[in-house]
């Protein structure tokens, strides 16, 4: 019984894993077009231009 059980492990902690990454990744992506808004705006927050132009 508990070698099916280590087999069965992996199953659904890999696609667990995945999720993780992926929504890791697309919030990543979320937050520095954020920030690339907020420093295309002008006067909308003082933001720090050298953080501003590091995005780029």
């Amino acid at each position: 019984m508990s070698p099916k059980r280590e087999q069965s492990f992996p199953e659904y902690i890999l696609p667990i894993l995945a999720l993780l990454i992926a929504g890791a990744i697309i919030m990543h992506f979320v937050v520095q077009s954020a920030l690339t808004d907020l420093c295309q705006t002008p006067g909308a927050l003082t933001v720090d231009w050298d953080f501003c132009l590091s995005l780029r």
